[in-house]
Parts: structure tokens; sequence; C-alpha cells
């Protein structure tokens, strides 16, 4: 329902029209000027258009503050506007500063006609995703690849680089797909096409590298960050009935808390929890997760993770499900919560929240040692290691050493010698003594890595595998802005990790194909304002993790112990299952010929690792074996379908 096909002609191309007869699509030509149009006309009540003289406005998705925005504009118009209408408004009051203001998980495209200037963009956490294709001169715009692959100017060219960079851990460019003429609006950031050119910026920074971070006070952090994450949960339920993946550990609890109590508040239907269990592991995480949902007065439904899972067919389910996206699944380990999401919808939830980002926002990254070690506070490393060990493990000498080490003072080193004036005059004294000498050792350096960390069996084919070697170079160059934090790095590095792009696409694909919205309060736009702003000794408050969570839960469920609860692990493995299923999927693909055919495996790979499978002597690792498996699947679905 969500694919439609917007078109951005370049002046003298032609422009796409909503002109349709016999279900095709008329091209009509506008020589002189651009124009933004729709190729498809999405069914889609959650897709809104405005139309006026100065340009056009495409919204899809939820506007969460359209009340806040209309506030802010004022007026006195006695209907109510479309979601498009309101971003319309805000673009002639802001300009391009009104993206920065919009919340929700949307993909919107403005198009000022009078400046000549198109914006696109996603909401600033990425929950809607947003991708384009050049067709010629002509742009053209969806959230949906399988609608930007059907139009007749894009190749279905299978993006072999980032295959080849999945099978070593890497991860692809910001705006990068499985598809080599595809390519993704990141989250954060918006496309300018103006008279200048086509430009990607970042629209959208809670804690920009140019400047200091500006410390919420420690006295304000608590109550600011309550109203701002029931904020973010009322958000979240703007779809009701919803549903609640209930774990029992402390992201989801929290939320299951706050959403029971606006529901009670707003006289709305009760959220229904979701449990997965490991019954035949901890019986008693079941028992938690119920003493909670009935505390609440939740509605609760339990599944194990074995039934959830498919048991000895989850690698079959995954590889199946894999062949069928615009995308290889990033995980089976989606297999059980899907498995649970469609228990919600058949039991009338429209809307399904989660903890996810809790991990993420509400703890300590380790990579502040470095800011404290740089200004001597040793009280507050110890701190951060006291807190870190009562919330997620016994406390370790190892566990102290990483953090003075690994995140404390090796940073700080690496980052004094690059900036110190020693190594410059060294730079200098040795480019004029011996020129060429450290670039020669630089490169010597890089290709070794190179070598070591690329398999002999990766990329046969000599262009995929430069390509390859160019990307690892690439990486040696990152443009560090040496006066930020690493607290600062550390957030921009959250916000602009490719693999959150990509899971936040594939968590709203399978949840459209359910029928169901996934929410995500902790990624909330407001809420993550705030947190990054938070000082850590708020965030570890009383010596734990997640404290701004902990306190409210301690209060509200004094009998499950919250105030010392550890992070619960989850100790059902689905990976011991691909392992075990493996030898027979293999088979029954015919071995890695689609991935030998791509030149991203050697051919002799499928062979020994079919021996190996059969042996037992596979030491790879699961994860390595699920994705040589996932690829394959996907690559044979894919080009059997024409897609080369």
């Amino acid at each position: 329902a969500a694919g439609w096909l917007a078109t951005f002609g370049a002046a003298g191309a032609p422009v796409a029209r909503l002109v349709h007869a016999n279900d095709r699509v008329t091209v009509a030509h506008a020589p002189n000027r651009r124009e933004l149009a729709l190729l498809t006309n999405p069914a889609n009540a959650s897709t809104s258009f405005a139309v006026g003289e100065g340009g056009r406005v495409i919204f899809t998705g939820r506007l969460s503050n359209r009340e806040t925005l209309l506030a802010r504009l004022g007026g006195s118009d006695p209907r109510a506007p479309s979601d498009a209408e309101v971003v319309a408004q805000a673009y002639r009051r802001w300009g391009d500063d009104a993206l920065g203001l919009l919340r929700g998980a949307f993909a919107v495209i403005i198009w000022d006609r009078e400046r000549d200037r198109l914006l696109c963009a996603r909401d600033p956490m990425g929950m809607h995703p947003l991708f384009y294709a050049q067709a010629g001169s002509v742009l053209l715009l969806s959230p949906s690849i399988e609608a930007l692959l059907g139009h007749p100017g894009v190749p279905a060219e299978i993006n072999r680089i980032a295959l080849a960079e999945r099978l070593i851990g890497r991860l692809p460019q910001a705006n990068e797909t499985y598809w080599a003429h595809v390519m993704r609006i990141p989250l954060c950031h918006a496309l300018r096409i103006d008279r200048e050119g086509q430009t990607a910026y970042r629209y959208w920074d809670p804690a920009p590298l140019e400047r200091p971070v500006v410390w919420v006070p420690d006295g304000d952090a608590v109550e600011h960050f309550s109203v701002l994450f029931e904020q973010a949960v009322e958000r979240s339920l703007e779809s009701e009935p919803a549903g609640i993946f209930l774990s029992g550990g402390l992201d989801s609890c929290a939320v299951a808390m706050v959403a029971a109590d606006l529901c009670q508040r707003h006289g709305w239907t009760a959220p229904r929890a979701l449990s997965l269990v490991e019954i035949a592991v901890d019986p008693d995480e079941e028992a938690g997760q119920r003493w909670v949902a009935e505390s609440l007065s939740l509605p609760h439904e339990t599944s194990s993770y074995a039934d959830a899972s498919g048991g000895a067919q989850v690698l079959t389910t995954a590889l199946e499900l894999s062949a069928s996206m615009p995308a290889p699944l990033l995980d089976p380990r989606r297999i059980p919560t899907l498995t649970l999401a469609r228990v919600g919808q058949q039991g009338g939830c429209r809307a399904i929240l989660t903890g996810d980002g809790g991990d993420e926002w509400l703890g300590v990254s380790p990579s502040v040692a470095a800011d404290l070690l740089r200004t001597v506070d040793l009280l507050s490393i110890y701190c951060l290691w006291l807190a870190d060990s009562r919330s997620n493990g016994p406390a370790s000498w190892a566990g102290a050493r990483r953090l003075l080490w690994s995140y404390g003072a090796r940073p700080l080193i690496r980052q004094g010698w690059r900036t110190s004036i020693v190594r410059l005059a060294a730079r200098n004294l040795t480019a004029q003594i011996a020129p060429g000498l450290l670039d020669e050792r630089r490169r010597r350096l890089i290709a070794a890595t190179i070598v070591e960390s690329t398999p002999s069996w990766l990329a046969p084919d000599s262009t995929l595998r430069a390509q390859l070697d160019r990307r690892e170079v690439a990486r040696w160059n990152p443009g560090v802005d040496e006066s930020a934090s690493f607290h600062q790095r550390n957030v921009r590095w959250k916000l602009d990790d490719p693999g959150r792009s990509m899971a936040a696409e594939e968590s709203f694909l399978l949840a459209q194909r359910i029928g169901v919205q996934m929410q995500l309060p902790f990624w909330d736009a407001d809420l993550i304002a705030l947190l990054v702003r938070t000082r850590h000794k708020v965030l570890s408050g009383g010596g734990r993790a997640k404290a701004l969570i902990r306190a409210p839960l301690a209060r509200r469920f004094p009998e499950l112990g919250f105030e010392r609860q550890r992070k619960l692990p989850s100790r059902y493995s689905l990976w011991s299952h691909t392992s075990a299923q493996a030898s027979p999927a293999l088979q029954k693909l015919g071995g890695l010929r689609a991935l030998a055919e791509l030149g991203v495996v050697n051919p002799t790979l499928g062979v020994s690792l079919a021996s190996d499978l059969r042996d037992g002597s596979w030491q790879g690792g699961p994860k390595l074996l699920f994705d040589l498996l996932n690829l394959e699947v996907w690559s044979q679905a894919h080009l059997s379908a024409g897609h080369i």
C-alpha cells in the first residue's frame, strides 16, 4: 500500500503525470521546467498530498506532533488539514528548518517551485524508509525498493560489494542498498536538489560535533525524562489498540507500565502483553512477565522461543522469508518476534510497542571513559565500572582494564599523537629527508591489513576485489573531528550506523506485511535529544545502569527486585539450530552457485563448505554460515527473476 512512486523531472525531461489508462501510466512532457508528480497513486490512508501554486508536498506515515505544529503556526482554518498540508504550512513559515521540527515515522517530499528546490527526508530516527534512483535525468523516489526496481529506467543490478562486505562483517556506506542503482536516504538526513545540484545533508543532530554539549542540569533531567518518555509512549499508542513485547527486562516493562497508565487515563483499550519465554531454561522468567502483566491489568499471551521460531524449521523459515524481501534478512532471530507480532495482530493489535533502543540510549557508553580520563575524573570512572558490573555482569579486573585502557587511555594517546607537535615535526622532517617514506609505510600497513581481513575465498572477481580494497583504504581516513568529545562521537556513530537504517527498514516492511505498525518509544527524537545531554551520573544513579527507568519500576513493582536486576541474557540460541539445519539447506540450494556467478565467492567454496558440514569440521562460525546461506538464497531468488 505504501509502494507509491514519485518522479522529479529535470528540465527538458519527461515528467510522469497522474494519468491512468487501462492500468498503465501515460507520460506527459514538460519541456521547460521541473515538476514533482506521482507515477503510481497510493491507496493508503497514511499518504496525503498538498498542492499549491508554490509547489507540492507528498507525505506518508505518521506526523505525531501535528497539534503542536498547528498551535505554533496559528491561523483559523475551520477544516482539519492533512499532514501534508501541515508540513506545507510549516515549510512556508520556517523553510528548510521545518524538517527538524517534524516528529513521527514518515517520509516527506517537498517541491518548492518558486525556489526550484526539492527536499526529500525520512523521520529523524529513520522509522519510515525512503529510497531513490536515477533514471536518466529523472529522479525516482519511493518508500519501496520494489517500486523503484519496477520502473523500466532502473536497472535491477545486485550490489555485489554490499554482499561481499556483509560476509566479512563490514558495514556498507550509509546511503547504499543491496541494489546498485537504488540508494537510501539515511536517518537524520535529507536530500536536497536545487540549481547547485544534489546534496545529502544532516537536518537533525542532537549532539553537534562542532560545539560542546549543553548538559541538562542534573536536578531537571529526571523530571524532563519522565515527561518526554510518557510523550514518546503516547505517540506510539496513536494506533491503538496496541500490543507490547514484554520480555521481563527493564526496557519493555517500563514501556508497558507507562502505556498501561496512559490507556487507563484516556479510556483507551488496554494494551496486550506479548511474551516469548524460555520455559525449559528459566521458568521464573514467565512468572515475572505474568506478574507485570497482571499488576497492570494487561491481557497476556505467551509463546516459547522454540515454538515461535519453528524449532527445527527456523533456518528454512528464515531463508524463505529472506528470498521474498528486497534485502537479505539481517538476523534469523527476527523469526520469533515476527511470529509474536502475528499473534498480536490476530488479537486485534494495530501497533506493537517494543523496548528496543533502551540499551543504546538509557545506558552509558564506555567511550565516556576517555572524556573522564582527560579531566582526571578517576572517581567517575570507578563509578562507571561499578554500575556496569552491577547491571551487566560480575565485577572483574578485566572489565576495569578494558574501561581504563581500551576505552580510556588508548583513544586519548592516539588522539594526542595525531595532533601532537612532535608528530607534525617528525612528519615534516621525514618528508624533507626521505620523501614518500611515510606514504610507503602506510601503504604497506594498509595492504597487510587488507590481506589479513579479507579471506582468500572472497571476491575472486578482480574488479570486485579492487572495490573492496579501496573501501578498506577509505576507512583509514575517517575524518574524525578531534575537537569533539568521545561522547559526541559515540552519539554520531549510533545515528550514522548503516545497520540501524537497514534494521528499521526491515522492521517496517515485515510489520507492513503483517498489518501492524512497529513502535519504538526509546527511539523518539525528542527523548534522545534529552538523553544525549544527560550526564552519566544521572543515567547511572544509585550505582546501577538505566537509573531513569529502574527507580520508577522498583517503586511500582517492589516484589520483582528491579532495583538490582541485571540485564537479562538470552539463553536460547537460534544459531545452534541454524548450524544443525545448514547441510540440507545447502544441498537444496545446490551450493553457492549464485554467489559464485556474481563473483562474490570462489566457485570452490560451496564444495568445501558442503564437505566441512558433512564431517563437522566447519570453523567459520554460525553467523558466517547463516550469512552464506542467506545471501545465496536471496541472490538465487533475484537472479532467477531476471535481476542481474
